[in-house]
């Protein structure tokens, strides 16, 4: 049965982690990042090495957590974008960049190739982003295929897990500055945070924020089942960085419309935390193609039976029937 809480042993190292990024990936430490040649922090990649991140055991409840607690400090390296590929494909230095252009750092992309994927040098004009790293276009036409398909796709799904929990951290985040600028700010002789405009609107997106903490949790434990291999089907994947996409962008205007102006000026933390939500929604491919593909599973008989807990399935969907009777090409 599935348990909406991470396991003792995934809590004791996501509360390390957090203590961890607290002293040393600071909102001081991500301007700092912002200023650098690759928008990077040297010091905090080596302080999450001597932590041992690396290294940790490839589970994909502890994977998720890990990128939860990177979301929530915004910390500059590339860790989501580089693991999946160190699990999957046994390459290290090489990011994930199969929809978009790769972070600039490593030394090699994997990116999409005619009939599977292949590697790249990471090289190329550099372009800032809104979360102040620097993406690199690189070359896709010299890739030369080295894995197929059906290795795209796992190497999709997880990282679809992983950088919706990067999401999932970041407007947790941004949620807890909302909600401590309405209790602090003053109008008209009460905190604006007592006014029922203002209150919805950071319930709306708390709950947001945490309907995607628990959507991410169900994805990691599905992957952790027998056969799964600790990697999610490719519909969970989809699912779960489609919502990812749409809950970042309601927590960002939401906080934005309660702290009015505060939240938009330089100084303020929520725009380094709405800026990089922005950046993120559009490096794994626009959510309108995630749904499309989903519906493309759902109304497929033979992709819908193989799809293993669903909602209340065990297996397969049961869909409506006007669904099941649609006269469309999928």
């Amino acid at each position: 049965m599935f348990d909406e809480r991470w396991s003792d042993e995934t809590r004791e190292v996501s509360s390390a982690l957090r203590s961890l990024l607290e002293g040393t990936c600071d909102e001081s430490a991500v301007r700092a990042a912002e200023s650098s040649a690759d928008g990077r922090s040297r010091e905090v990649e080596q302080h999450l090495r001597e932590f041992g991140l690396h290294d940790l055991p490839a589970e994909p409840e502890l994977l998720a957590a890990v990128s939860v607690e990177l979301g929530r400090s915004l910390a500059p390296v590339p860790w989501v974008e580089l693991t999946a590929v160190r699990i999957l494909l046994d390459v290290e230095d090489a990011v994930y960049a199969l929809e978009s252009d790769p972070p600039a750092g490593p030394g090699s992309a994997v990116v999409a190739t005619a009939s599977g994927i292949g590697l790249v040098a990471n090289q190329g004009e550099r372009e800032r982003t809104a979360a102040g790293d620097f993406l690199v276009r690189v070359d896709r036409g010299l890739a030369e295929q080295r894995w197929g398909e059906e290795d795209a796709q796992k190497l999709r799904a997880l990282t679809h897990m992983l950088a919706a929990a990067r999401v999932s951290g970041a407007a947790s985040k941004l949620v807890e500055i909302g909600v401590t600028y309405a209790k602090e700010r003053q109008a008209f002789g009460r905190s604006i945070g007592s006014y029922q405009a203002v209150a919805h609107k950071l319930a709306d997106a708390a709950t947001a924020a945490e309907g995607l903490e628990l959507i991410v949790k169900k994805t990691a434990w599905l992957a952790a089942r027998d056969g799964a291999n600790g990697v999610p089907q490719p519909i969970f994947g989809l699912m779960t960085w489609s919502h990812a996409v749409e809950v970042g962008r309601l927590v960002a205007r939401n906080v934005h419309q309660c702290m009015a102006g505060f939240g938009a000026t330089l100084e303020s933390p929520a725009q380094l935390y709405s800026r990089r939500l922005r950046s993120w929604a559009l490096r794994l491919g626009r959510p309108g193609d995630a749904h499309r593909e989903i519906a493309r599973v759902l109304l497929t008989p033979q992709r819908r039976d193989a799809v293993e807990g669903l909602w209340h399935e065990e297996r397969g969907v049961t869909v409506p029937r006007w669904a099941r009777e649609l006269d469309v090409t999928v």
